[in-house]
């Protein structure tokens, strides 16, 4: 296990697959992230730096095809505002879709609804499915309740499998070239 500190309240720490597999940190595992987390930083000399009673804190994990993994770690501070901002501009929100007509659909209508924020578009090979990772939409939005009738939510740790697994399609504005072919599609 290394931890490394990236900031003035950020961490690093990075798991051998060994290290993970003892830990049972999966790409399915985040319920227990916390868990995991908080007994990594028990181990540590970082214990000292996060109160669990007083400091909320944001984990972002990252698997490898091994199963080692990456996990970041920050501090929130209650009550500033340059958390929220900060985390608003790389939240991402990860969707699958049977078809690329349910896909072309969704994206239809966030074109519609003058979806500002970028795109990016996957196809997976192996199990004939299409991916959409949204960048600054919180999956919990409101406002975009309406992607859950087109593709199923994917759990947000699975996003660099994806990336490193699947084929990127529609490089450019997708959501606005996807939307233009929905009427082309039977």
């Amino acid at each position: 296990m290394e931890i490394i500190k990236i900031g003035s309240d950020s961490f690093k720490i990075s798991l051998t697959t060994e290290e993970a597999r003892e830990l049972e940190i999966t790409t399915s595992s985040d319920e227990r992230l916390g868990d995991s987390v908080k007994a990594l930083l028990d181990k540590s000399n970082l214990r000292s730096e996060i109160d669990f009673t007083k400091d909320r804190i944001a984990t972002e994990i990252f698997v490898a095809k091994d199963g080692a993994c990456d996990i970041f770690v920050s501090k929130q501070v209650k009550g500033t505002k340059d958390i929220k901002t900060k985390r608003e501009g790389v939240q991402r929100s990860l969707y699958s879709f049977e078809n690329i007509h349910n896909l072309c659909l969704l994206c239809r209508r966030l074109f519609e609804n003058s979806y500002k924020g970028r795109a990016m578009v996957y196809y997976d090979k192996i199990n004939a499915k299409y991916y959409l990772l949204l960048l600054g939409i919180y999956p919990k939005d409101i406002k975009y309740a309406f992607i859950s009738e087109y593709g199923e939510r994917v759990k947000g740790n699975l996003i660099s499998e994806i990336e490193e697994r699947c084929e990127r399609i529609c490089r450019k504005n997708p959501v606005e070239i996807l939307s233009s072919l929905c009427a082309s599609i039977p």
